[in-house]
């Protein structure tokens, strides 16, 4: 298993403290959560299928019939690279771990050219990643991806910069009126006529030797990505879409798309919970506390702390180490590496600053709800007319909050609604609730 600290997952920023490892005192591993039900599926995944096969492949030049070259070595990676450098575009995904470890754990790394696919194993001996993170991030080189946000998020991390030049044929497909978020192996489907086969998405990719079923599933989520950006970018042209599209795939060169901020996750509870600001207080002082804890053993921050238990120490803030051991749901790993630190970080999260109250808004009224519903209704249809999907373009959260500023005669809230080609396309709808432009 790959460590922080490798080639494939260095460290970001400096590292003021030795990091605690992801062993207990007492030299035990911490416990792996992974549900038995997850490992069976993985386990039967990594077999060769029961008799399953690949579809065929269908017939263009953008799509290549061979099967993937694999790239194991730093030398093999540098000569792929270089060659890569070359090309005017190419399409790559990836095979991770999110489950294990803090960062995705990269398993496999996959590319396609005009010429052929290859798969870079990421987990071989000597094999530097970051050289590619440096070509994702190099302006001069389009890289097709589809839904690559997670498959994105190392370049800004390990290089310092984000990435460039990227094309997401989702997003763009959203341009041409299909549905969002869409399937890779749908959209193929659906423009292409193609089948990508049975998804190898439970596959144990950490293991090795790859199967033939496993490298042929891992070359297909690439083999037709170069078609499909160049019949979706026609279409776009056609519409006029094509620079709606390359202004929604921008985001992914801003390093801030990829950064984590624990107070903004949404918390996974048991039902709807009622939180005071000294319960909010610990909270947000456990989130934190959390995030750097889990970074430093290199876990996933709910591995750690489950949201529940994160809240319900929030609601019976622990005093001292005779609380958090007989905390219930409290897993005994973290008492045993954690307890001192848990009651400190409460305790001066409960004599700290308050965090401030959240805004309280009133119900609408009924002519503003009427309003709403209205102009909602107007807003889907209108991206609708427009080839674009709905879901991309808008959501109810954005329209009530200008629906709501409008009837309590506040200035127009400047939202994502306010600029660029979403209000082009709906500014006949909204209208005056937008702010003004300067």
């Amino acid at each position: 298993m790959s460590q922080p600290g490798t080639p494939n997952n260095p460290p970001s920023g400096p590292q003021p403290n030795a990091k605690k490892g992801t062993r207990l005192a007492d030299g035990t591993p911490w416990p792996n959560y992974r549900s038995p039900h997850r490992r069976r599926a993985d386990r039967e995944a990594h077999a060769e299928g029961g008799g399953a096969a690949l579809p065929p492949v269908i017939d263009h030049p953008l799509v290549v019939a061979e099967p993937p070259a694999m790239v194991d070595t730093h030398e093999g990676l540098d000569q792929l690279i270089q060659k890569l450098r070359g090309e005017e575009r190419f399409g790559f995904d990836t095979e991770f771990i999110g489950e294990e470890s803090f960062y995705l754990r990269f398993c496999l790394v996959q590319v396609a050219t005009r010429d052929g696919i290859t798969l870079i194993d990421a987990l071989a001996p000597g094999v530097d990643l970051l050289p590619f993170w440096e070509l994702v991030a190099d302006p001069s080189v389009e890289k097709v991806v589809h839904a690559g946000l997670q498959d994105l998020e190392p370049v800004a991390r390990l290089t310092g910069r984000p990435p460039a030049a990227i094309y997401d044929t989702q997003i763009a497909a959203a341009f041409m009126g299909r549905m969002y978020p869409i399937s890779l192996k749908n959209l193929c489907q659906d423009e292409l006529n193609a089948d990508l086969g049975t998804s190898g998405k439970f596959s144990q990719w950490d293991r090795r030797p790859l199967t033939t079923l496993q490298q042929g599933y891992a070359a297909n989520d690439v083999r037709y990505l170069l078609l499909l950006r160049q019949q979706v970018s026609e279409q776009l042209q056609q519409r006029g879409h094509a620079d709606k599209a390359a202004a929604e795939c921008a985001q992914f060169a801003d390093a801030n798309t990829y950064r984590i901020d624990p107070l903004t996750m949404k918390l996974k509870t048991k039902g709807r919970v009622s939180i005071n600001r000294r319960e909010r207080a610990v909270i947000n002082a456990l989130l934190l506390w959390r995030a750097e804890a889990a970074r430093q053993r290199d876990l996933p921050m709910r591995v750690l702390l489950n949201d529940q238990t994160l809240v319900d120490l929030a609601q019976r803030p622990v005093k001292s180490l005779g609380d958090v051991n007989t905390f219930k749901g409290l897993p005994w790993p973290v008492k045993e590496a954690y307890a001192q630190e848990l009651v400190d970080v409460t305790q001066a999260a409960l004599t700290g600053p308050m965090p401030p109250r959240p805004p309280r808004y009133k119900p609408l009224s009924e002519a503003a709800a009427n309003k709403l519903a209205q102009v909602w209704t107007q807003a889907q249809k209108t991206c609708e007319d427009a080839g674009i999907a709905p879901t991309i373009a808008v959501n109810k959260r954005d329209v009530t909050e200008l629906v709501r500023a409008q009837a309590e005669g506040r200035p127009p809230t400047v939202n994502r609604l306010s600029h660029g080609w979403r209000r082009e396309v709906l500014e006949p709808i909204l209208g005056d609730m937008l702010p003004q432009t300067s």
